[in-house]
């Protein structure tokens, strides 16, 4: 491609080389997200209508800044930073050359000592089967940048670390951090309870993770019973993917569970004759048993007998292309249909779970009462979701009672 070619007609090739690469259109709305939407924005605001790599250092720049502030999350900061470099390899060839650009996990670990350690950790939690696999690799990612840290600071084995050892790197790792301080002390206390539970010798250093990670800033957006009822009229329910859509999203909507636990339900998880949906919840692994009200049960049923291609796979839900498994997630069901719908911008399918508590919270229904239909082992779980109740804010509010004012102080 030549240089001074239109910022607006480079995204729209950019997109479509993305498709031809084979990517899913959960990927494909990620890159849309992350890159081509900022650098359009970025652009736009400069008044600036061709692409200039000397502008894109400056939009790295200043995301690497906001990052560093803690007003953008590390996902954001690497999305923006490698649809950069895609784009300029793009301009050069006409090809987009997909490849992992940036990790910490690409840190090595020099000893052995440190290699099994990580190694049965990693083996321990797929073996008990609790959460997803992608959650546990990041957790072996932020471990490994742990360890790498201990041999580059003289801590040859576990035995040698305490407390100040702890504190300094979390302070190390905060750094380039700020938002992530509260997932790498909840993975550093779940590391310590797995060298307890296995007669791994290691020091004590547990006291230094108790403290509580940063609260969020962000208030999480609802979805609506209204603006779930236009994504679901907006299912074609005469496909087969609709039927199969059109089950998932209901059951979110109805019963507000996880989009991980949705797809993870199985055939014999649906018991027709005591109409309950009963499984065991992916990231509490705690067993939950939940009603199979008439509307979510007609439309599994339609799609178990109308929809759902011949297999015989456990799960109810698959997909419709060869090879015929388990759906992988949810997103980018969420993303097909809530873009023809008016949905807040940055609503998620995890949104139907808050809406669903929200109601429940408005209509008076008891916290321990939520708590067990949510399937959350701790009361404090709800806190995010009283935030997000209209009815609980508006009782918290004071009144300006006793406080005298005049009216050009109220204006």
């Amino acid at each position: 491609m030549e240089e001074g070619i239109l910022l607006e007609e480079l995204l729209q090739s950019f997109e479509k080389e993305l498709q031809k690469a084979g990517l899913t259109k959960g990927s494909i709305g990620q890159y849309r997200c992350q890159g081509i939407y900022p650098y359009s924005e970025y652009y736009h605001k400069a008044g600036m209508k061709f692409y200039d790599r000397k502008f894109n250092e400056q939009i790295i720049s200043e995301t690497e800044s906001k990052y560093t502030q803690g007003l953008i999350s590390p996902k954001r900061m690497w999305a923006t930073r490698k649809v950069a470099i895609l784009l300029d390899g793009f301009t050069e060839t006409g090809e987009i050359i997909l490849k992992r650009i940036c990790s910490g996990s690409k840190e090595k670990i020099n000893s052995a000592y440190y290699s099994d350690i990580l190694q049965r950790f990693k083996e321990a939690e797929l073996n008990l089967g609790l959460r997803m696999e992608a959650t546990i690799v990041n957790e072996t990612i932020r471990l490994r940048h742990f360890f790498v840290w201990l041999e580059n600071n003289g801590y040859s084995t576990l035995i040698k670390i305490n407390l100040k050892g702890i504190s300094r790197y979390l302070t190390h790792f905060s750094i380039k951090n700020q938002g992530s301080i509260g997932e790498m002390s909840g993975v550093l206390r779940k590391f310590y309870a797995f060298l307890r539970q296995y007669g791994i010798s290691t020091a004590d250093f547990s006291p230094a993770l108790v403290a509580c990670h940063s609260k969020r800033r962000k208030l999480r957006p609802v979805i609506s019973n209204t603006g779930a009822e236009n994504i679901l009229s907006s299912v074609d329910t005469t496909r087969s993917i609709g039927k199969r859509d059109y089950a998932i999203l209901t059951i979110a909507k109805s019963l507000g569970m996880r989009g991980g636990d949705i797809i993870n339900l199985k055939l014999n998880d649906v018991n027709w004759h005591t109409h309950e949906i009963t499984f065991r919840q992916n990231k509490t692994g705690t067993g939950t048993a939940l009603p199979l009200t008439p509307v979510v049960g007609n439309a599994i049923a339609d799609y178990i007998l109308n929809g759902r291609p011949e297999t015989e796979a456990e799960h109810i839900f698959v997909r419709h292309i060869v090879p015929i498994k388990k759906l992988d997630n949810t997103g980018s069901i969420f993303r097909r249909y809530a873009s023809t719908s008016l949905i807040e911008k940055w609503a998620g399918f995890h949104s139907f779970r808050r809406g669903v508590a929200s109601r429940m919270l408005n209509s008076g229904v008891a916290p321990d009462t939520v708590k067990d239909i949510l399937g959350q082992t701790k009361i404090d779980s709800l806190k995010p979701y009283y935030r997000i109740s209209d009815i609980r804010l508006k009782s918290c509010a004071l009144t300006l009672d006793g406080i005298e004012t005049s009216q050009e102080e109220l204006l």
